[in-house]
This record gives C-alpha cells, sequence and structure tokens, in this order.
C-alpha cells in the first residue's frame, strides 16, 4: 500500500477531511469524496478555496463530478470551472442538463466560456454529437469490486462492456462484463482492462463514421475529443437511427419544396 493509501486507511473520515489532505493527496480526497452522500460533500466543499475543490473535484468520476457541480452554488461553480482542466470540465459538463450549462458558461469570463463551449458543441450527426455521455465507466485505479457495485447501482446502463479511464478522463480501456465476474475482487481494473480499442473521433462525421471497420467486430465504441478525453459512447445502432432521421428530413424537404 502506498504512503498515502496507508494514511487514509488508518485515519479517520473527520480527519482524512482536512484542507491539509486535500492539498496534498487530491487524488485520494477525490476517492474519499466519491463515496459520501451528496449534500455532505457539497456542504464541505463550500468551506473551501474554488483552487483547493477544482484540484480534488477534476479527479472525481465524471458523473459524480457533474451532480456535485449542480448542487454547488453558482457562485462557487463559476469561480471553479476556470481552475480545472477543459477536459475534467467538459466531461462533468456534459452530464448536466443542457439549459444548466449554457447558463453556468455563459457566467464565465470570454476565454474560459469559448473553450467550454467548443468543446461541447458538435456538428449534428458528428460523433461528438452523438456519443452517450451516460455510460458504465470507472478509473483504472477502482477494484473489480468497485465495479461490480457500479454496475448494480446502475442497472440501467446497458452495455456488455465497462469503460476505464484514468483520473485526467482519457480513456484507457474496456472490460467486459464477464471477465468482472471472472477476475479476482481486489483487482484493478487497470490490470484486467483491454486496452487494445479502436477509438472514434469527436469530429467524425456520419457518413465516415458508418463506413468505419471496426463496427463488424463490435456495436459500441468511445468517443475522444481533440485531447483524448472520454466523451461517451456510440452505438452502432444510433448511427443508423441517425442516417435514418437524416433521410427521413431530406425526403420532407423534398416533398415541402
Amino acid at each position: 500500500m502506498s504512503h498515502s493509501g496507508a494514511l487514509v486507511a488508518h485515519m479517520h473520515a473527520s480527519q482524512v477531511l482536512t484542507l491539509a489532505f486535500f492539498e496534498k493527496y487530491p487524488l485520494e480526497a477525490a476517492r474519499l469524496l466519491e463515496a459520501q452522500a451528496i449534500e455532505d460533500v457539497v456542504q464541505y466543499m463550500t468551506e473551501l478555496s474554488p483552487v483547493r475543490v477544482a484540484a480534488v473535484l477534476q479527479h472525481t468520476h465524471p458523473a459524480i463530478g457533474a451532480a456535485i457541480l449542480q448542487a454547488l452554488p453558482a457562485q462557487i461553480v463559476t469561480a471553479l470551472l476556470p481552475e480545472m482542466s477543459t477536459a475534467s470540465a467538459v466531461s462533468m459538463l456534459r452530464r448536466t442538463p443542457h439549459a444548466w450549462q449554457v447558463a453556468v458558461i455563459g457566467q464565465l469570463e470570454a476565454r474560459t466560456s469559448r473553450a467550454l463551449f467548443q468543446a461541447l458543441t458538435y456538428p449534428e450527426h458528428s460523433a461528438g454529437h452523438l456519443a452517450d455521455p451516460h455510460c458504465p465507466v470507472l478509473t483504472d485505479d477502482r477494484t473489480v469490486s468497485d465495479a461490480i457495485q457500479w454496475i448494480r447501482r446502475y442497472p440501467a446502463q446497458e452495455t456488455n462492456d465497462l469503460f476505464i479511464i484514468n483520473r485526467l478522463h482519457h480513456i484507457l480501456g474496456r472490460v467486459s462484463i464477464q471477465s468482472l465476474l471472472l477476475a479476482d475482487l481486489e483487482s484493478p481494473l487497470g490490470k484486467i482492462m483491454e486496452t487494445n480499442m479502436d477509438v472514434l473521433q469527436a469530429g467524425w462525421s456520419l457518413d465516415y463514421l458508418v463506413s468505419r471497420p471496426q463496427w463488424e467486430l463490435t456495436s459500441v465504441l468511445p468517443v475522444v475529443n481533440e485531447s483524448g478525453a472520454f466523451l461517451g459512447i456510440l452505438r452502432y445502432s444510433s448511427i443508423i437511427k441517425a442516417l435514418r432521421d437524416r433521410q427521413s428530413q431530406r425526403d420532407h424537404g423534398d416533398r415541402s419544396s
């Protein structure tokens, strides 16, 4: 066990959540906060500076981070977003309602606002536009036991794979649900994941996407942005639906002209 891991294991939760711990061990603090109730996390974070909150929040699981962002007071959110990496901020913002995104980003200074809007806005029918951010994803430092608990907690996220990211929200690999059931419960996901994996670029068009040979081997692929940050998954069925919708729009336009 690492020095920081031993420290966490031997300290009471009320002692761990100190300013010094946040500053020195942001990754461990993020993991600890992920296990707490959102309202408790928010109450604690309101007592910290935006810089310190951002340092921990950007290591947090994107779905949990999104919930925390929406629960924090608006003035804290607008102060901490510029302190986060764009990749981390985008991973969380994509999991929030669009109206909330627009309201929050619109309050940021121009440079940060422009960067986030650009990262969140992709052309219609592009991979970035079609990607589903609400998919089973965990960080590589989590264990098989953590993954099984997560899947039980969110059973509606139907897929045969769990996607693995690092704490900077970059895609690392995938683990099949079947592999999880056969693996040692304490094994880190980073040790059992499959890394030989194709990815889709967010800017790829619908016509280019449907022609990719990878669909002969799988029905789901991860989508990443220009910096390699994981945006979500794209199902082949979503591409087929988008093609049909586009053709329907064209047919309707022809009849109207």
